[in-house]
C-alpha cells in the first residue's frame, strides 16, 4: 500500500526575534518576510519582542501633546514609532510577545482576523475561556482583542500588500516593572480633545491570571500555538533574508510610508 503524503504544513516558523533599541527594524523585518512570503507563497509565523517601546497610531502622532509625550517616553528609556498600520497606543516589553502571521494570499478583512484570533484562542484552550471581541475601556481597543477572565490580554491589527497580509498580535505574558495601562492613559491625560478612555483595571497578562510561571518563556506560549496547528521551522534566522527583501522593505516603510522613530535619548530619524 502506497503511503500518504505527509500534510504540508500551515505555517513556519521563524526564529524568535529579539530588539533591544530602535523598533523600525522590527517592522522592517516584518516587511521583508510579508515580501518573501509573497514571492515563494509560504506561510510565515512571526515571533518577536523588544525590550522597551511604545508602538503608536497615526492618530496618537496627531495630539498635540504628541512632542512631549516622546520626549518623556525616550527619556525613560523608551524607543517611539508610529506604526504602518491601524490602532493606537501600545506598550511593548519584554514581557509582551508579538506574533505575525503572514499569508501569501488576500483573504477578505474579518477573516484574516478570524484566522489569527481562532488559533491564539485554541493555544489557550486550557486556562479557560477566551473571548473575541473589543475591550472598549483597554489600551488600542479593537473587535479582536482578546480576553481571558474579562481582562485584555491581546489585541490584533493588519497590514496588507497586493497579494499578501500580516495579522499582527501582541500578547501580555506577564507583568513587568512598569504599568502599561497606566502609561498609555497618562499619555492622553494631558490631552483637551477626544482621546480613549483608560480603564487601569481591564487589561492584564496571561502569568497574572493563570497563575501558570511557565508564560515568563516566550517559547512556552509559542509551543503552545505550535500544538494547535503544523508549524515547522524556516530554514533561516530572520537576519539572513534575502537583502533584496530587505532593502526593499526598508524603501516602503522610509520612503513610501514615512514611518517615524524615536529613539532613547536622542531625536527622531
Amino acid at each position: 500500500m502506497a503511503m500518504s503524503a505527509p500534510e504540508p504544513p500551515y505555517a513556519q516558523l521563524t526564529e524568535l526575534a529579539e530588539y533591544r533599541v530602535g523598533l523600525l527594524q522590527a517592522f522592517v523585518d516584518q516587511e521583508a518576510l510579508m515580501l518573501y512570503s509573497r514571492a515563494t507563497s509560504i506561510r510565515l509565523l512571526h515571533a518577536w519582542r523588544h525590550e522597551r517601546g511604545l508602538l503608536a497610531g497615526a492618530r496618537d502622532a496627531a495630539l498635540a501633546s504628541w512632542p512631549q509625550t516622546v520626549e518623556g517616553l525616550c527619556g525613560q528609556g523608551f524607543s517611539v514609532l508610529v506604526r504602518p498600520f491601524g490602532g493606537s497606543a501600545v506598550p511593548i516589553d519584554h514581557g509582551v510577545l508579538n506574533v505575525t502571521l503572514i499569508m501569501p494570499e488576500e483573504p477578505p478583512l474579518d477573516a484574516a482576523f478570524r484566522e489569527l484570533a481562532e488559533w491564539l484562542v485554541a493555544a489557550l484552550v486550557d486556562y479557560g475561556r477566551v473571548d473575541i471581541g473589543e475591550v472598549a475601556a483597554g489600551y488600542c481597543p479593537g473587535r479582536y482583542d482578546l480576553a481571558l477572565g474579562g481582562k485584555k490580554i491581546s489585541g490584533i491589527a493588519q497590514r496588507r500588500l497586493r497579494g499578501v497580509v500580516a495579522v499582527s498580535a501582541f500578547v501580555n505574558l506577564y507583568p513587568v516593572e512598569y504599568s502599561r495601562t497606566a502609561l498609555v492613559k497618562s499619555m492622553y491625560a494631558a490631552e483637551s480633545a477626544q482621546t480613549p478612555a483608560i480603564d487601569l483595571s481591564v487589561v492584564s497578562d496571561l502569568v497574572t491570571l493563570t497563575n501558570d510561571e511557565r508564560f515568563y518563556d516566550p517559547y512556552y506560549f509559542l509551543s503552545r500555538m505550535t500544538s494547535v496547528r503544523h508549524v515547522t521551522p524556516t530554514s533561516f534566522a530572520v537576519w539572513q533574508l534575502i537583502a533584496q527583501y530587505r532593502a526593499e522593505a526598508q524603501r516602503r516603510l522610509t520612503v513610501q510610508r514615512r514611518t517615524r522613530e524615536w529613539l532613547p535619548h536622542t531625536r527622531s530619524r
